[in-house]
């Protein structure tokens, strides 16, 4: 039987892979170039609020630089009907040599792991749209076996995944668990995200209420979360980007922190999840912002026996 609650924290570590179909780089460097400079201070505040987390990372930003990508790409790679929707055209055809520190870091991921407990899992190799038209299982596959690949340089074993923009796809789980991943990330059990279903208005505002007004249950039961070959652990709350609004992030910060007292006092799981470049607009806010919900945290370990943990450690003791 569970005795306390559990805080777990999931980042999509993307740089500028998680919106290369959407931006034209040029025009993020100094959005990126905070992202970069916020990652190390967001490691310090896990280190010392002694916070686990899984930093579920794009393969690509492990390589060195794109022709050490290039000379390691997967056997097969996805003919999505979308083009814009593909890393490798967007290489072909995009890709700025000029920007190349928005694209590769090895040394953020030994940094990563250099750090008490942080968890480095997979955003598949090249945020692969597993829902998107023309891409395939057999595309999928290729993709994590290159992602496996790449992180054994690090001496990283993958076993938590987190699929790029929540394209969960029920149908690649047997892929997943042939490769040894373990734990997957899924959107709450609520329509407005759903992702197998098309994005229009209606959804785009609820989703973007539902970070400041009670429209969902938030919390997760130990018992519901079945320890099958893949352990789904849905997100609670999407740690969203700061409002110009101070009123809304005011709003906002204090949902997450009551809904993380409720998850301690009951004894549930609240996951929690946001991107690092959400923090490139505004890091010495979004930080302190972080450090705020931290040391509600603590608040709530100390009082409760609130447990921090990452998505492979969820039932460690």
């Amino acid at each position: 039987m569970i005795q306390h609650g559990t805080f777990i924290i999931s980042l999509d570590f993307e740089l500028f892979w998680g919106i290369f179909d959407k931006a034209d780089v040029s025009k993020k460097s100094n959005y990126f170039d905070n992202t970069l400079a916020a990652i190390p201070d967001i490691l310090k505040l896990f280190d010392t609020y002694d916070i686990q987390a899984t930093w579920a990372s794009v393969g690509f930003l492990f390589y060195n630089n794109i022709t050490d990508l290039k000379k390691h790409l997967p056997d097969r790679i996805p003919n999505y009907k979308n083009k814009r929707l593909s890393a490798y055209h967007y290489i072909e055809t995009r890709y700025d040599e000029k920007y190349k520190k928005y694209h590769f870091a090895p040394y953020l991921i030994k940094k990563i792991i250099q750090t008490k407990g942080q968890e480095i899992g997979s955003h598949t190799l090249s945020h692969y749209y597993c829902l998107a038209e023309g891409q395939n299982i057999d595309d999928f596959e290729a993709d994590l076996k290159q992602h496996i690949a790449v992180a054994k340089r690090f001496g990283i074993t993958l076993k938590s995944l987190v699929f790029p923009r929540n394209q969960y796809n029920q149908a690649y789980e047997d892929v997943l668990s042939k490769y040894g991943i373990q734990y997957i990330r899924t959107n709450p059990d609520v329509w407005y995200w759903d992702t197998t279903k098309k994005e229009n208005l209606l959804t785009k505002i609820f989703r973007t209420a539902d970070a400041y007004l009670p429209l969902h249950n938030t919390l997760l039961d130990f018992n519901d979360i079945k320890k099958n070959k893949i352990i789904k652990i849905p997100a609670s709350r999407f740690f969203r980007p700061l409002s110009p609004y101070k009123i809304l992030n005011k709003l906002r910060l204090n949902r997450i922190k009551k809904e993380m007292t409720r998850a301690a006092m009951q004894k549930k799981i609240y996951h929690l999840w946001w991107h690092p470049h959400n923090f490139g607009s505004n890091p010495e806010e979004a930080l302190r912002e972080l450090t705020e919900l931290l040391q509600h945290f603590q608040y709530l370990r100390h009082k409760y026996k609130f447990k921090s943990h990452s998505m492979s450690s969820i039932f460690n003791k």
